[in-house]
This record gives C-alpha cells, sequence and structure tokens, in this order.
C-alpha cells in the first residue's frame, strides 16, 4: 500500500512464489525457516536468492520511516513461529510514532487516498 504497487507481483501461484522468494530469499530450514524441508511440497532442488532488506524493494520513502520498515520486515517472516502476531503488530514502535496518530488517510503515488 505504502507504494500503489503489489509487492509480489506474480501472475501465477508459481510466479508469485517466485516473486516472493528473489525478493525475501528462498525460504531455508537453516537461516529463515526452522521445519520448512518437512513441509509436503518442499523442494530443495528451488532456485536459491538471499535475503534481502526490506528497503530494497520498498523505498525508505514510501515507507516513512525505520519502524516501518521494521514492521513490514516482522509480518513478512516466513517461519509462522517468528512472524509476529496481530496482537504485537498493534503494540508495535511504528503505531506509537507521532505522525501516525490520528493520521488515517495517506496520499499514494497514483494519487489516491488509502
Amino acid at each position: 500500500m505504502a507504494t500503489g504497487l503489489p509487492l509480489f507481483p506474480g501472475r501465477s501461484d508459481i510466479d508469485q512464489l517466485i516473486k516472493i522468494f528473489q525478493r525475501r530469499g528462498t525460504p531455508n530450514p537453516h537461516s529463515n525457516w526452522h521445519g520448512v524441508d518437512r513441509l509436503p511440497h518442499y523442494n530443495p532442488e528451488f532456485p536459491k536468492w538471499p535475503q534481502r532488506r526490506i528497503t530494497d524493494f520498498v523505498p525508505m520513502e514510501a515507507l516513512g520511516c525505520t519502524n516501518a520498515a521494521d514492521l513490514l520486515t516482522c509480518l513478512l517472516q516466513y517461519d509462522p513461529d517468528r512472524r509476529i502476531v496481530c496482537r504485537q503488530a498493534l503494540q508495535h514502535y511504528y503505531f506509537s510514532e507521532e505522525e501516525h496518530i490520528g493520521n488515517t488517510s495517506q496520499e499514494i503515488p497514483n494519487g489516491n487516498m488509502i
């Protein structure tokens, strides 16, 4: 929503996965998702992309602050045990920053308000 464009613009299921893996890195049981190799359709031969920072593909100008980047990173964790849950997300520092309190709409690059 920050850029007005999808984060992972896939055209099919597999294209969607590739876009996610290219930007967030290929899931790896040793670094970013313990147990992924036990999932029924896990394929260790899938291309390996390194994990990238959120700000590599969502500009900091669009996010507005480092707390927004941190919140998005927390929300996009592969491993459910590492992913922030809704109650934790609502307590994130992002929501206690003064510039966000009371600001219910924001203009996105295409000129629309969110």
